[in-house]
């Protein structure tokens, strides 16, 4: 399968971006009230999303890796915690 050699931007590049402050303006227009930081690193396209997640690719360990690294008992704690709180939203059929 052919894959196309992407770079994906930083969050800094993103933010420097002219277009991240148009995009906020508009959101802004459309009700939109949190920081231009949130809007373009959360919520605008994909590869801003993906640009977050190699930001913090180190805090966002699989779940193998998770469970076979020092912090294990904390992630699982974090999991139940995560269930619960799912469960108590009715999330689940």
């Amino acid at each position: 399968m052919l894959q196309a050699e992407i770079e994906v931007p930083t969050i800094e590049a993103l933010m420097a971006c002219p277009l991240s402050k148009f995009i906020h303006f508009a959101a802004n227009d459309c009700g939109y009230s949190g920081s231009r930081y949130d809007l373009i690193a959360n919520w605008v396209h994909p590869l801003f999303l993906k640009a977050k997640t190699e930001a913090s690719k180190e805090d966002n360990p699989s779940w193998k890796q998770a469970m076979s690294g020092p912090f294990k008992e904390e992630y699982w704690k974090a999991a139940i915690k995560e269930i619960e709180t799912l469960e108590s939203m009715d999330v689940w059929e």
